[in-house]
């Protein structure tokens, strides 16, 4: 991850970050599936104690609904 000749300094991203946003895809896609029968069981999914993927998930969807709910605000002096 780290080489000099490459300049990839600092690496691109975290070994962490990249496993917390595979998890939060698998879910979602589960979830989201079409299949009525992938649909309907409800996955467990393993992760560690700190951290949990389903609790993860809804609160980036509420997050989501709270912006649309506020729509779009002016940022600055221009607005």
């Amino acid at each position: 991850m780290y080489c000099s000749k490459a300049n990839l300094r600092p690496p691109l991203t975290s070994i962490l970050e990249e496993y917390k946003c595979g998890k939060a895809r698998l879910l979602s896609m589960l979830e989201d599936s079409e299949d009525p029968v992938v649909n309907t069981v409800q996955p467990t999914m393993k992760t560690g104690r700190k951290w949990k993927v389903v609790e993860a998930v809804d609160e980036a969807k509420e997050c989501l609904k709270i912006k649309e709910v506020i729509g779009q605000t002016q940022i600055g002096r221009k607005g």
